[in-house]
């Protein structure tokens, strides 16, 4: 159905619009627990939707990036405490 290669690429862009979101839990809990919670509850939710739907591709395809990427703009857009600050300074606080 899907080449290994864009397999990858699409693996790839999941995580690189995972991570400012993973970052943000992060920085505003102050602790490493609540990303790793939000991971685990990731893997254990990705693989059940997987099942549940059957790999509907509008589901589990390019409308996943499309929230993701709307997702980190919101984050972007409406936290003021972390918008036009260095990151030194956002994770130097905590």
């Amino acid at each position: 159905m899907f080449s290994g290669k864009l397999l990858t690429y699409s693996m790839a862009a999941f995580q690189l619009l995972l991570s400012p979101i993973f970052s943000y839990i992060r920085i505003k809990s102050g602790s490493v627990i609540a990303a790793a919670i939000l991971h685990g509850t990731l893997n254990a939710t990705g693989g059940l939707s997987i099942m549940i739907v059957n790999g509907n591709e509008l589901v589990t395809g390019a409308s996943g990036f499309i929230i993701l990427s709307i997702l980190n703009l919101l984050i972007f857009v409406l936290d003021h405490s972390i918008r036009g600050r260095p990151v030194k300074d956002i994770v130097d606080g905590f």
